[in-house]
């Protein structure tokens, strides 16, 4: 999708600047969930769910010709999942102490469907990993994305 390639092209997700961010905890289960609100999300936007670091891996909804899909990135390896039609959409990651991430997503916010393999998280620098929402625009249009019921499950 040339949202996710223009964003690649831009220093990948370090240029992200809309981004609100929080630690990772290194525990035996972590799990976060968020409902993303897609009315306002416009043609070349990308919005979603990510974790990074020195690294960085993400699962969004891309927006390209009024098309939404939902596509799951790992080190600008892309995995494209399925076309979003509804509104809503919720986002959910688990981990745990080997530092594994897999990511899901919902469109009733009951059942959920895994997409893509687990990917490692980095804990490069001093902050380590970082879970974090996002919202990119690749183009000059002024779309955006509401996030609400944000949820951070630790055991």
């Amino acid at each position: 999708m040339q949202a996710l390639l223009t964003l690649a092209g831009k220093g990948g997700f370090a240029g992200v600047r809309n981004v609100l961010t929080q630690r990772s905890a290194r525990t035996a289960k972590a799990e976060v969930t968020v409902k993303m609100d897609l009315g306002g999300l416009a043609d070349g936007e990308e919005a979603g769910l990510a974790h990074f670091s020195r690294d960085n891996c993400r699962l969004a909804v891309a927006q390209t010709g009024g098309l939404r899909k939902v596509v799951r990135i790992d080190q600008g390896n892309e995995t494209a999942g399925p076309a979003v039609t509804t509104l809503g959409i919720w986002l959910r990651s688990t981990w745990g102490e080997e530092g594994m991430a897999r990511f899901s997503y919902s469109l009733d916010g009951l059942a959920f469907t895994e997409i893509g393999s687990s990917c490692r998280l980095s804990w490069g620098s001093y902050r380590g990993d970082r879970i974090g929402l996002y919202t990119w625009n690749s183009t000059m249009e002024q779309g955006y994305v509401d996030f609400s019921d944000f949820r951070y499950r630790i055991e």
